[in-house]
């Protein structure tokens, strides 16, 4: 079901973690005591949802943050059924008296549920139409209002079973409920853990959409790291880019975080940063990404972070990407930087001495793909010689094709994987400084 909340849970038991965002929610409103008692304060270990009997003693047009729900009413608290509330007025937001079925003067039973910042009332509970999505927005609150790196391994079994409810009940409707996952994932008001989780729901539900695969790399980028495994994250980020999600702002967060790294077990494989950011950069369109990087390096302070983008750059293979690197080099004081960024920019190294070549320019594009999908014994032709003497074989026409095949390849992740995007960045920089 979940297997990638079990990755994330093992994360948390090692101290990392995701991100949350939600549609628009009632604000608590400015002079009512709608916020929650000192008594349940948000994240206290007694917080619970609230029923109560109130009176209507007013409905107004107000200014709630929301532009969906522009009346507030504000009720007197006649009893308190379940829960704990201090105040003796509640208010919260709607969006239509008429269809909330309210009106001043009358007694109604209210259910609110319990959310960090406050309260969270489905508008439509007495009129038997029901608001779907305010109710899902709760129960989003409701579950997600924890960091998996503070809490217990009992809080975080139980809430692990709760996670693995709520994706199935959305895999189960998602024609009803993803419309709504989508919103919540917009938001900005919903915890950093449901946004990194609520990401691979949206994945996992809805595999096929471009514009989701999109909608998921923006919501990870409001991940908190500190709460997500590191592998998982790259993991994530990575298949987001193969699918053609710009994941750039992703990718900073990367950037941000020195010691960042992932383990690839079935590989016995150590990526630091510089490797994770380049797999992530690589399967994406150049135009989303090299601008940015290339107005970072001079304000990065953070020297893995420099590294990370003179590799990413070097691997571009563009004049653009060259300019950067020997006005980078031109201005380094850490001369391990500087001597990076100069064999960066420096494409002709990558030329091989002249030599007798048998290989034949035909075979070129066949050999290549056979080397990216590991076929070695094709009788045709001897794979060692042209693995050799591809270096001699490739023009300047060759320099996109080759590119689109290492961008191709990059979606495999592994130590092999490594080698052969390092030979074909090589094979790259010798046709972009061919002379035909």
């Amino acid at each position: 079901m979940r297997t990638a909340l079990g990755l994330l849970f093992m994360a948390a038991l090692s101290g990392c973690a995701p991100v949350q965002d939600q549609p628009s929610r009632p604000q608590p409103i400015p002079g009512t005591s709608a916020n929650p008692s000192a008594a349940s304060a948000p994240g206290s270990s007694d917080s619970t949802d609230l029923s109560f009997l109130g009176t209507v003693t007013s409905i107004r047009v107000a200014n709630t943050g929301d532009p969906r729900k522009r009346w507030v009413v504000t009720t007197r608290v006649d009893r308190i059924d379940s829960g704990s509330f201090s105040g003796s007025a509640f208010s919260f937001a709607i969006h239509s008296p008429a269809k909330s079925g309210l009106e001043v003067g009358k007694q109604y039973s209210i259910r609110a549920v319990r959310t960090r910042e406050g309260y969270l009332v489905d508008q439509y509970q007495w009129s038997g139409l029901g608001d779907q999505r305010d109710e899902f927005l709760a129960r989003i609150h409701r579950i997600y209002d924890f960091e998996p790196s503070k809490v217990s391994e009992e809080d975080r079994e139980r809430k692990s079973r709760e996670m693995d409810a709520f994706w199935k009940k959305v895999e189960e409707n998602k024609e009803n409920l993803l419309p709504d996952l989508r919103e919540a994932l917009r938001s900005d008001k919903t915890s950093p853990f449901f946004h990194f989780d609520g990401a691979q729901l949206l994945v996992v539900a809805s595999p096929e959409r471009a514009d989701d695969f999109q909608l998921a790399a923006d919501a990870i980028a409001r991940a908190d790291l500190k709460d997500i495994q590191q592998e998982v994250y790259f993991r994530f980020t990575h298949h987001l880019a193969t699918k053609g999600a710009d994941v750039t702002a992703a990718v900073e967060k990367i950037l941000g975080t020195p010691d960042f790294e992932a383990f690839i077990p079935q590989h016995a494989l150590t990526l630091r940063q510089d490797r994770c950011v380049l797999y992530c950069m690589l399967p994406m369109r150049e135009e989303l990404y090299l601008d940015k990087l290339i107005a970072r390096l001079p304000k990065e302070k953070e020297p893995t972070a420099m590294r990370s983008i003179v590799l990413c750059l070097s691997s571009t293979v563009s004049e653009k990407a060259r300019k950067a690197l020997r006005e980078f080099a031109g201005v380094a004081t850490d001369k391990g930087l500087k001597a990076l960024a100069e064999r960066g920019a420096a494409y002709e190294q990558d030329r091989p001495p002249a030599a007798r070549v048998t290989a034949r320019r035909e075979l070129l594009f066949k050999f290549l793909e056979d080397y990216v999908e590991r076929r070695y014994e094709d009788p045709s032709y001897d794979f060692r010689t042209y693995e050799k003497e591809a270096l001699h074989l490739v023009r300047r026409e060759d320099y996109a094709r080759i590119k689109e095949l290492r961008r191709r390849h990059s979606a495999r992740v592994s130590d092999e994987g490594l080698e052969e995007i390092a030979y074909l960045t090589r094979l790259m920089r010798i046709a972009f400084t061919a002379e035909k």
